[in-house]
């Protein structure tokens, strides 16, 4: 009967050790588990927070810009991913590459390329005749207020011309550039046999050309505006016939 009392206690010491033991454990897990769902809703919160929005924003040494969410810079050029396919501009086009957050409006984020430093190019006002000593009057000489002759005029118009005219060739150029990558183009999308880096290379090529016919055309409207209006308002001021200038 002593023995049967002394089981009897130990039983009653042990048991509820066990469940205590027990419960501390599965306490522990819950703890932990509790602990790693917090973590990971707050990684989801983190991950769900929208991030800005980033473009790249090419400005060009001649004055145009090109954005884009896409390019690569070569080693003398820089690849430019466009909706209407990929371009390849010379290093030496560019003037710096900048990044912008496009939910901000285009706020500069940070220049990611610049070209190499070039002696800065004071830029000329509009042409003024400097004043020069007229030469004495003689019979079928004349000249306008500023002592430039006739001859002084047609110079002036002939060099424009002809700064049309080659920017005119240029563009002709670019242009058949462009129909013959475009056509190829064409002929790949109609079933011909082409390999993707061919397809890749004709992109390349027909953008460059519609590059070069953009500042062709650009030249083409300066030298068209000098011939047609800037030339005449400025012998019309000088006191030049207009026959001078046409």
């Amino acid at each position: 009967m002593r023995k049967l009392l002394v089981v009897l206690g130990l039983v009653a010491v042990l048991v509820p050790s066990a469940a205590y033991c027990q419960q501390s454990k599965i306490g522990s897990l819950v703890d932990k588990i509790l602990g790693r769902a917090k973590d990971t809703a707050s990684s989801l919160e983190q991950s769900a927070k929208p991030k800005k929005k980033e473009k790249f924003v090419i400005r060009l040494k001649s004055g145009g810009k090109i954005t884009t969410d896409n390019y690569t810079v070569l080693k003398h050029s820089v690849r430019i991913i466009l909706p209407s396919g990929a371009i390849v501009i010379s290093k030496s086009e560019i003037r710096d590459i900048q990044t912008v957050n496009a939910d901000e409006e285009g706020v500069t984020v940070q220049k990611t390329f610049s070209r190499p430093k070039e002696e800065a190019v004071k830029k000329q006002g509009p042409f003024v005749p400097a004043p020069t000593p007229a030469t004495p009057a003689t019979p079928g000489y004349s000249t306008d207020n500023y002592g430039h002759d006739r001859f002084w005029w047609k110079t002036r118009l002939e060099s424009w011309k002809k700064k049309y005219q080659k920017a005119a060739d240029k563009y002709k150029e670019a242009s058949d550039d462009w129909n013959r990558y475009n056509g190829l183009l064409q002929g790949v999308s109609g079933g011909g046999s082409v390999s993707d880096y061919q397809v890749t290379q004709y992109q390349d090529l027909r953008g460059a050309a519609r590059v070069k016919m953009d500042e062709a055309q650009k030249q083409m409207d300066e030298a068209q505006n000098m011939i047609n209006n800037v030339l005449p308002d400025e012998a019309r001021k000088a006191g030049a016939p207009p026959g001078w200038v046409r």
